[in-house]
């Protein structure tokens, strides 16, 4: 039985994303739906098994919970992009300030989310590359 890291790691990843709310559910639940996917259901919501999943399903998923996720950090840096230079117009110091405290804190939690969507692979590499 050959076991391919990557396919494992698309499998988590899609795993976390959805376990952790990362990516809104109905986009999953509409990807199962229209792909014929085997699931179970109860009140709770829908229910796939990963590991049963063909690895075309896979990657698919995979592809579109990574876009959807960079689409969201992308629209949240422009929105703060905006507002900062909206504030820059403004006269009130003080306003700026606090906008500008603002953005840096949605800057930092952007920047967080993008780290935890990241593999352990990928983490490793950026820590390496920091040292060189």
């Amino acid at each position: 039985m050959d076991i391919n890291e990557d396919e494992v790691n698309k499998k988590l990843y899609v795993y976390n994303s959805i376990k952790n709310n990362i990516i809104d559910h109905e986009i999953i639940k509409q990807y199962i739906i229209k792909n014929g996917i085997s699931y179970s259901k109860n009140n709770n919501g829908i229910f796939v098994n990963l590991s049963l999943l063909n690895d075309k399903y896979i990657l698919e998923l995979y592809k579109l919970i990574y876009n959807q996720i960079n689409n969201k950090i992308y629209n949240e840096r422009e929105n703060i992009i905006n507002n900062l230079n909206y504030n820059n117009n403004n006269n009130n110091i003080e306003d700026n300030i606090k906008q500008t405290k603002q953005c840096y804190k949605q800057k930092l939690e952007i920047k967080h989310k993008k780290i935890n969507n990241l593999s352990k692979i990928q983490l490793e590499i950026i820590e390496k590359s920091k040292t060189i």
